[in-house]
């Protein structure tokens, strides 16, 4: 995986269902560490940048009760075309669900909110005039809010920044891939979804040639692998313009596995936050995970517990590994059907509904088999 550069990938969703199925076969031979719940702490993060103290609005995602030390995963968020829509940027609506995913994977997930976006200080720092615009300016400006929390992080004891891994949305990817290209200590991949910036109207953009040639000049120094994932209808970014960039990435040197999606939902700029496009982007990061022997969920319990599905239901489980945390499976007695809820919902009500989809399902009675990535019991 980290020797590929400038692949594509171009996957409609039939092809995409299909692939679960085989990464569900793939990862059943590795071994990761397993987690059964995660803790959460929305806070205000005191971090330095040029001498100058901000607090900025962060969530920390620990595995399980939080005790031990783990390897680190920076998230950031997106911009709206609307600044007057940037006091709405808060960590619960745009990346919380996200920081849980990582930490039901093993991840200490610390998610950062900017300068000028939601409850974090003033001023805005990462602006751009749109009738000439200086792109890396403006995503380097960001990089400074994601490299201050990182050097605040590596001071934590909890903190493993030996295996840091970033991921970002819109404006987030874009500046992630920036941040890459100053190599910080310890990180060892980017992903990127729907990253880009300079959107001032639905598919139109302040300076196509711009953005493109930022993108070229991150991919001189950035010498981690990078996943980029993209929709075929994203309004912010359409899918030729992301072609280029990813091509002025990979020409000038950087390592860069561009996932290309059919069209999703309204806009697939949002593939982030929808379940449709999270089972597909997180499906892709699990395997990369496994590849790179990186943390994510224990394969080896679950093949136990999984050991005598049906064809039916392994795809089902294949489906269900990638969809958004809390979530629970249940499967029933006799016939072997398995049924799932998920994506955000509290546990206990995921099981419940789980439950009630099951035995609709197979008129018969049905049992929770897995919550999130940890088996109930071996059936």
């Amino acid at each position: 995986m980290t020797g590929a550069r400038g692949v594509i990938l171009r996957t409609s969703r039939s092809v995409a269902r299909a692939l679960f199925h085989a990464l569900f076969a793939f990862v059943l031979c590795r071994i990761a560490p397993a987690v059964a719940d995660v803790s959460v702490e929305v806070t205000m993060l005191k971090v330095s940048i040029h001498g100058w103290t901000y607090a900025l609005e962060a969530a920390i995602v620990r595995p399980g009760d939080g005790a031990g030390r783990w390897p680190v995963a920076m998230i950031t968020h997106g911009s709206p075309r609307s600044a007057a829509d940037r006091p709405n940027v808060h960590i619960n609506n745009r990346m919380l669900a996200q920081a849980k995913d990582m930490a039901f994977r093993g991840w200490l997930a610390v998610a950062v909110i900017r300068r000028g976006f939601g409850s974090s200080d003033q001023p805005f720092a990462e602006g751009y005039d749109c009738d000439k615009p200086n792109f890396q300016r403006a995503l380097f400006t960001a990089v400074e809010d994601v490299a201050a929390t990182y050097a605040l992080v590596q001071t934590w004891p909890e903190a493993d920044t030996s295996r840091t891994i970033a991921i970002g949305v819109s404006v987030g990817g874009a500046t992630m891939l920036a941040w890459s290209s100053t190599r910080p200590a310890g990180l060892r991949a980017v992903i990127n979804v729907s990253g880009g910036t300079g959107s001032k109207a639905p598919l139109i953009n302040c300076d196509e040639n711009g953005l493109v040639n930022a993108f070229g000049v991150f991919g001189e120094t950035s010498r981690v692998p990078t996943l980029w994932f993209y929709s075929e209808n994203d309004s912010f970014l359409p899918p030729q313009l992301v072609k280029r960039m990813h091509a002025a990435f990979t020409k000038a040197g950087g390592n860069a596995m561009l996932h290309a999606y059919g069209p999703m939902g309204n806009d697939g700029h949002e593939i982030w936050a929808t379940s449709e496009g999270r089972v597909l982007w997180m499906g892709a990061v699990d395997k990369f995970l496994h590849a790179e022997n990186l943390p994510t969920w224990d394969p080896a319990p679950i093949n136990v517990a999984t050991s005598r599905f049906n064809d039916a239901a392994k795809r089902t489980l294949a489906y269900y590994l990638a969809f958004p945390t809390q979530k629970a499976l249940a499967i029933s007695r006799e016939k072997g059907v398995a049924r799932f809820i998920g994506n955000n919902v509290e546990l206990p009500a995921a099981q419940k509904k789980a439950l009630d989809v099951c035995e609709k399902a197979a008129g018969e009675p049905c049992d929770i088999l897995i919550n999130n990535f940890t088996p109930v019991a071996a059936k």
